[in-house]
């Protein structure tokens, strides 16, 4: 056959044959369609003179998660376990050494200890592999271990002369990771090669920051007698891709790649065939989970006297940190999956068994872990996630709705034992980190009009007093825990901290967009609330030099919000705070009536009331011009004023409710209003941004991973 006749005879199956191969194809089990892409491949080859490679067959295991068969991608760019060095001949020496470093951090983050192994003890692929590198966000196969738990890998890497002290893109170190994720085990093995637990960053951050208030991992940072060089700063935004690449297809995802071969095969060529693979459209045709009716490979069958081992297995008895990332939302698939077999195919008795069975469980789980974030955050994954599928299955909309009342219910629980413990850690460190740090030089040494005690300042013991003061600073100093003697005080940055680990947290754990926004909403409000109150009702805060130094502490929850591109619209809920520090910044300017009347009208967030009790008890400094008694008189008349209106249309509407009562103080424990994500798109002022996010998310299919079902046949085989 002439190679004229053979690209004419493509050319026509081509047009004429795709949509009977499709067809062919989807008809297929898995183990027809590999065997006959096999004999595809094996045809290709002899007509094409071996240009594509039958050396290396094609793996439907998960770990071949994957495959690629765009033209610009070569072999090595696959996930599967198999490849063979001759594909890359025709690649310069720093093409490979790219490709493999690639395959290397892949199979370390993917926790596939023995290719590591492999790869590293192998003289012809580890010439090629750098085990320092950084992939394109700065990342080391390292740092991947430290964050996902990986002991085994993180040994071998370091026996293979990994170094502990590189940081990622953002300033994280793999024993900051290690530390945050609560991988004690891991932590331990990065002390002994030498990873250090004192090295302050830029910003006079150590790991004891992000030790928290583990006791057990502060005692292993601080009993360890290694000490090495390291640094980091604090990072949110560096932990979205940490995950991409670790997820394992599901099965109608391997079937598609499948089919998209087939097709490409037929079609002689990839840039000859219309297979695109980021096709949504394709995808919802291809991979189809059927909402409206049960197929028998969408459900799963299970007996019912096994039930109980099957939701202790699945909820009662996991444990974190999970092995796989693909397994976050391995409860509520068990669950729903659980729930459609018996509601399409056995009796609502057993529906009623299994949500009932779930649901109590998952309230026990919430109570005993109401201060664990990690665990309040991967349950407030599954439990959104559950009620997603409930809502779109047409017959469990309808069968469950009173267990969906319920599960919402227990969602807002949850996000309240959430938001309520991350609460409670801000607000420990506001105090210090907020209102006491003064980073700008001589603040301390400012004098006021009311601090008679400025005048014994000035003694001449001034300087023995300083040394006093120092000796005790120093005694002091020594008694502190190890937590507190890497910093010395609290910074602003130690309230950004709390709220990058919480950032980090939720999306680890995949909750839903529209939670997180809320969840932030929520925390900026606390701390607007909190460091308004106390600003507020302590007059020693009340003057310009405090006012200033407080603004620019402040900022540093701004520049954070900015920082991980968060919608600017959070940023309103420090309104209060921000506008309240403005006020006192420039209140002893304000010398005229009008001047004094406009100012005021910009600060909306601040009522009569308040205005009045910052400018009677505002602290003038030595030399500061006061304010006139024209003004002072005017805002003591209108906050009195206002008192009296507002009760007067209360009396005259006859409410006994104080919702619109004036007050003074803001409510630091007011709820903002929560709305569960079971809409197909969020509402409000964020849901630009949690539009965006949505479209990082893939449209979750209920699978159960082929390691769960080996658990769950096993207790049902115990029965």
């Amino acid at each position: 056959m002439s190679t004229t006749t053979t690209n004419d005879t493509f050319t026509l199956q081509h047009n004429d044959d795709i949509d009977s191969v499709r067809k062919r194809y989807e008809s297929m089990s898995l183990d027809e369609m590999s065997n006959q892409l096999a004999e595809n491949y094996r045809q290709l080859s002899e007509m094409l003179g071996n240009r594509v490679s039958t050396g290396a067959p094609l793996s439907l295991s998960p770990s071949s998660s994957n495959t690629s068969f765009n033209e610009d991608k070569s072999p090595i760019d696959n996930d599967d376990t198999s490849f063979d060095l001759d594909a890359m001949e025709h690649l310069d020496d720093e093409s490979k050494r790219r490709k493999m470093n690639k395959l290397f951090s892949r199979a370390v983050s993917s926790g596939q200890i023995e290719r590591v192994t492999q790869l590293l003890s192998d003289p012809a692929y580890r010439t090629y592999i750098d085990i320092n590198a950084k992939d394109e966000d700065g990342t080391t196969p390292l740092i991947y271990a430290a964050c996902f738990g990986k002991v085994e890998i993180a040994e071998a890497l370091l026996q293979a002369g990994a170094k502990t002290d590189i940081q990622d893109a953002s300033g994280w170190s793999a024993l900051m990771w290690a530390t945050t994720n609560h991988h004690g085990n891991l932590v331990k093995v990065l002390m002994d090669y030498g990873a250090s637990a004192q090295t302050r960053t830029a910003k006079g951050r150590t790991v004891f920051d992000y030790a928290g208030s583990d006791e057990k991992m502060v005692e292993i940072l601080a009993t360890n007698p290694r000490n090495s060089m390291s640094s980091s700063v604090i990072s949110s935004d560096c932990e979205d891709y940490y995950y991409d690449d670790t997820f394992m297809q599901s099965e109608d995802e391997r079937r598609r790649n499948l089919l998209e071969t087939a097709v490409a095969l037929i079609g002689g060529s990839s840039q000859e065939t219309d297979v695109d693979t980021d096709d949504d459209e394709e995808d919802e045709t291809t991979v189809e989970f059927q909402w409206d009716r049960c197929l028998p490979d969408q459900m799963f069958v299970f007996g019912g006297d096994s039930l109980e081992h099957i939701l202790d297995t699945v909820i009662t008895h996991i444990k974190l940190p999970l092995e796989q990332q693909q397994d976050i939302n391995v409860p509520a698939n068990v669950i729903f999956l659980s729930a459609r077999f018996a509601h399409y195919f056995s009796s609502q008795e057993l529906l009623n068994q299994v949500m009932d069975g779930a649901l109590n469980r998952l309230s026990t789980l919430i109570k005993e872990n109401e201060s664990d974030v990690h665990a309040l955050a991967f349950w407030l994954s599954n439990q959104s996630q559950l009620l997603a599928y409930l809502k779109r299955d047409s017959g469990l909309v309808v069968s469950t709705a009173e267990y969906q009342l319920r599960l919402s219910e227990m969602i807002s629980e949850t996000y309240m034992s959430l938001v309520s413990d991350t609460q409670r850690r801000l607000t420990k460190v506001l105090g210090p980190a907020m209102l006491e740090h003064e980073q700008v030089p001589g603040m301390e040494d400012v004098d006021f009009v009311d601090d008679w005690q400025r005048f014994f300042r000035r003694s001449s013991n001034r300087r023995s007093a300083l040394m006093q003061q120092s000796s005790v600073s120093m005694r002091r100093h020594a008694s502190l825990p190890p937590r507190y003697k890497s910093t010395g005080v609290l910074l602003p940055q130690s309230v950004t901290s709390i709220l990058s680990t919480t950032f980090y947290v939720l999306q680890k754990y995949q909750v839903h967009p529209t939670i997180i926004i809320q969840a932030l909403a929520q925390f900026l409000h606390c701390i607007s609330c909190e460091v308004f109150n106390r600003i507020l009702t302590n007059k020693k805060h009340l003057s310009r030099s405090k006012a200033l130094q407080i603004r620019m502490n402040l900022s540093y929850v701004e520049d954070w919000v900015r920082h991980n591109r968060l919608p600017t619209s959070l940023l309103s809920y420090l309104s209060p705070s921000t506008q309240l520090l403005q006020l006192l910044q420039c209140l002893s300017q304000l010398q005229d009536f009008e001047s004094f009347i406009m100012t005021f009208q910009h600060f909306d967030q601040l009522n009569a009331l308040q205005v009045k009790r910052c400018v009677v008890n505002y602290r003038y400094e030595v030399n500061e011009q006061r304010l006139p008694d024209e003004i002072e008189q005017y805002i003591v008349q209108l906050a009195h004023d206002t008192i009296r209106y507002r009760e007067k249309q209360r009396q005259q509407q006859q409410q006994k409710s104080t919702d619109d009562e004036i007050h003074e103080t803001l409510d630091a424990r007011f709820m903002l209003p929560f709305s569960l994500p079971t809409t197909a798109k969020p509402v409000g002022v964020h849901s630009r941004w949690c539009d965006a996010a949505n479209k990082d998310r893939k449209d979750p299919v209920p699978m159960i991973p082929d390691a769960w079902m080996e658990k769950l046949d096993y207790d049902d085989d115990r029965l």
